[in-house]
């Protein structure tokens, strides 16, 4: 039963009178309504733990406070999160929680966004009362391509243990020993090894689990979030990309909350999307075939390049590959079809083999396009969605096109023998590409003009359940790159 659909009661928070669903988690619902009840173990995604000892509230009428993640709601509940004696409960705990933890703060990639500094400021008991050494444990270990081990900073809160046993189902992780000596783990420290390792990294609370990619590049304070889409495949997960507005590069992806889509998760394969909108990834600037060999022209040239062959193309053809915006692909088939008078427009969808499955079980599709559905939409419009790439092959052998504009796709693992399937095409006198990544930059095109990443445009990408979900620029990672609109001088 959703949420939504729950009867509804009403509880008082802190003397202030609420309506929540009956029988919901107290500590969602706590957290729902701004209350700023620490806690560690507790994950909306997760199972129950009650592990941390952090999220005591008194209830009246109960003989003693309660832990709020293992707790519901019923009516006339009056809780109290504030109180002196859940002040006191939340200092002597988080105190137990520091014991053994290290003073890798300067250090640590979790500082900044960590769970533990923040109550520490807020609930620390800043006068010690320890007079025993800290227990040492391991720290460094790598458990899989992605994720590093410090057991030392571990809270023992088991959120990475219940995420591997409730998500991907791979049950890889776990808590060995007892006591003092209890540390998180894998069987004799084998590697992670499934497509969600780098969700336990969003949950750590801590800095026990760290992402390799993102280790010691930058601290997070000077990254900025923006909402975006996921590119990596037609699921569409709902994602915050995190950049430098100074560099102007993009740095990770994490997941975001939408139950209908991907809720708190995303694969390692579309978190690493990301690293396709790198400049040293991308086409720099515009680039002309002379003798055999590309070289950078301006814009001006390459403009004037572009209208010349437009004018001189008499049959013309265009391929286009669905990780462009819908408002994109509306702008090429309108142009191309308007304009330039051709309804020789071809997409890559059939070669993709367009399918609802998933590859893991999880999220990660087959379809490795964000807008697949969007393109179809917008061919369809323009009588044009029957044209996909095996047709485009069969004319080959009958039509003389004199002119192919190419939409490449922007990371080329989705289409891995992309190029290859070009080759077909050698006997078409001019051959343009409009794209982002180098790979794609050869001699075998006359003219490459460089467009935007998903990181640096905004638009709608339609996902497999023909949602439409908004990507947002982050930040322009390379100045010459120019928007659809702009390569087509509309």
């Amino acid at each position: 039963m959703s949420t939504d659909s729950k009867e509804k009661v009403k509880i008082i928070i802190d003397g202030k009178e609420v309506l929540a669903p009956k029988g919901e988690n107290l500590l969602k619902v706590l957290l729902e309504n701004k209350a700023a009840v620490p806690h560690y173990c507790y994950h909306p995604g997760l199972s129950i733990a009650g592990a941390c000892r952090m999220c005591f509230v008194e209830v009246e009428g109960q003989p003693r406070p309660l832990i709020s993640c293992n707790a519901t709601v019923s009516e006339g509940m009056a809780v109290k999160t504030t109180t002196e004696k859940v002040k006191e409960i939340q200092k002597w705990n988080l105190a137990f929680h520091l014991i053994n933890h290290p003073l890798d703060c300067p250090i640590c990639d979790q500082a900044g966004e960590c769970g533990l500094q923040n109550y520490y400021m807020k609930h620390g008991k800043y006068n010690s009362d320890m007079q025993e050494n800290k227990v040492l444990k391991r720290k460094v270990i790598s458990i899989g391509d992605h994720i590093m081990l410090d057991t030392e900073r571990c809270i023992l809160c088991s959120r990475c243990v219940r995420f591997f046993d409730e998500v991907p189902k791979t049950s890889e992780m776990a808590i060995f020993n007892r006591g003092d000596r209890s540390e998180i783990g894998t069987f004799q420290d084998k590697a992670l090894n499934n497509n969600y390792t780098l969700n336990s990294v969003d949950i750590c609370p801590v800095g026990a689990l760290t992402s390799k990619d993102f280790r010691f590049k930058k601290r997070v304070w000077f990254l900025k979030d923006v909402d975006s889409v996921c590119p990596g495949c037609s699921t569409g997960c709902n994602v915050t990309v995190s950049f430098d507005p100074i560099e102007k590069r993009t740095y990770r992806m994490r997941p975001r909350l939408n139950e209908e889509v991907n809720s708190y998760w995303m694969c390692d394969y579309g978190r690493l999307r990301y690293k396709q909108t790198e400049p040293e990834n991308r086409i720099l600037a515009p680039l002309k075939k002379v003798k055999g060999n590309l070289l950078p022209i301006d814009w001006k040239n390459a403009h004037t390049e572009w209208k010349e062959i437009l004018k001189e193309s008499s049959e013309l053809a265009v391929l286009v590959t669905p990780q462009y915006t819908s408002e994109e692909l509306e702008a090429v088939y309108h142009f191309f079809t308007q304009t330039v008078k051709t309804q020789a427009i071809f997409h890559t969808i059939e070669a993709q083999k367009l399918s609802d499955a998933v590859i893991d079980e999880l999220l990660l599709r087959q379809d490795k396009n964000p807008n697949s559905q969007g393109l179809l939409s917008i061919a369809k419009k323009y009588n044009l969605e029957n044209q996909d790439l095996f047709y485009f092959e069969q004319q080959l052998k009958t039509k003389s096109w004199k002119t192919l504009v190419v939409f490449a796709p922007q990371d080329p693992q989705s289409i891995p023998n992309f190029l290859s399937w070009l080759e077909k095409g050698q006997n078409i006198s001019k051959k343009i590409l409009i794209g982002t990544h180098i790979s794609h930059a050869t001699p075998f095109f006359d003219l490459i003009l460089p467009t935007l990443t998903f990181v640096e445009k905004n638009g709608t990408f339609v996902n497999f359940k023909n949602m439409e979900q908004k990507i947002n620029a982050a930040t322009r990672s390379v100045e010459e790159a120019k928007p659809i609109a702009e390569v087509l001088c509309l």
